[in-house]
């Protein structure tokens, strides 16, 4: 059960989406069995599908869901018509994926041998700095307005 499995999860849960969860046999490696790498070919979690429609990945589903579902009132993502919120939205989502990802894997993997190593520590303020940066300007890092993203970083810092 990983963080971005999470926050699909919990994507899932504000969608109100009437779909059902399946659990993966992982020490049985149900993951890596012919039918399920023929949707996942990596043999991960999670996977969606919905109507024929199949998904990996966590950005992806939980894009996937937020399209779907904005349509019954439940608005997690800016209207691509308002260009200039959608393109805060998908640089947030990049900052996300390049920056967040990798501070969380530097905390995570490498807390314990950071001292004394002045590159990474160094490379971590500069990324801090630009998150302070951004957050000192607006609420979230996707402009003023809660947006699905929120969903994607939360499993991860608590």
């Amino acid at each position: 059960w990983s963080h971005q499995h999470a926050a699909c999860h919990k994507h899932l849960s504000r969608t109100r989406a009437q779909l059902h969860i399946c659990p993966v046999g992982f020490n049985t490696y149900e993951q890596k069995a012919p039918e399920y790498l023929a949707f996942q070919p990596f043999g991960k979690v999670p996977l969606l599908e919905e109507d024929g429609v199949f998904a990996h990945e966590s950005r992806a589903v939980c894009k996937y869901l937020t399209v779907k579902y904005n349509v019954q009132g439940i608005e997690l993502s800016p209207d691509q018509k308002d260009v200039q919120k959608y393109v805060l939205f998908e640089q947030a989502c990049s900052i996300e994926t390049e920056y967040f990802e990798w501070l969380e894997f530097v905390m995570k993997d490498f807390s314990s041998r950071m001292d004394g190593d002045d590159t990474i520590i160094s490379i971590l303020e500069t990324v801090l700095a630009a998150y302070e940066t951004i957050l000192s300007m607006q609420k979230y890092l996707a402009g003023d307005e809660l947006h699905l993203l929120i969903f994607i970083i939360f499993p991860t810092v608590l």
